[in-house]
């Protein structure tokens, strides 16, 4: 059973997004270490369908030189309906995105190298 998404009104944050070019006018975003990210793609969040490029709009920013924001609104030309995309991309690889439940989950571009889990173990060994 697949649960219904919570259709809103269009707010101010989404109209400027939906009036913003497409994300893919801001890539490719490069991180110091060589990582790219080329490509961003979504799916309507009511019919799971691929959303087209052009209608895949936002904002791509650099708080840190080791991390690119990405906010975006694709709007769904068959439902009509515009679906949020709020991510960060990290230089390991690694996505953090808002999930259906606005949780934060990651998953891996790539997989980190040895030296790069070995690296964030012991960043989380000393901040304890």
């Amino acid at each position: 059973m697949s649960s219904q998404p919570i259709l809103r009104p269009i707010d101010d944050r989404t109209h400027r997004l939906l009036n913003s070019p497409p994300v893919m006018d801001h890539l490719p975003v490069v991180f110091d270490n060589g990582f790219k990210v080329t490509e961003f793609s979504g799916s309507c969040i009511k019919c799971e369908q691929p959303i087209r490029r052009d209608y895949l709009r936002g904002t791509v920013s650099r708080p840190f030189p080791f991390v690119a924001v990405i906010e975006a609104r694709g709007v769904c030309p068959q439902c009509r309906v515009a679906t949020k995309f709020k991510m960060r991309i990290k230089e390991d690889g690694r996505v953090e995105y808002l999930d259906r439940n606005g949780s934060w989950a990651y998953r891996y571009f790539r997989k980190p190298s040895r030296f790069r889990r070995a690296l964030s173990l012991l960043r989380w060994i000393w901040s304890e």
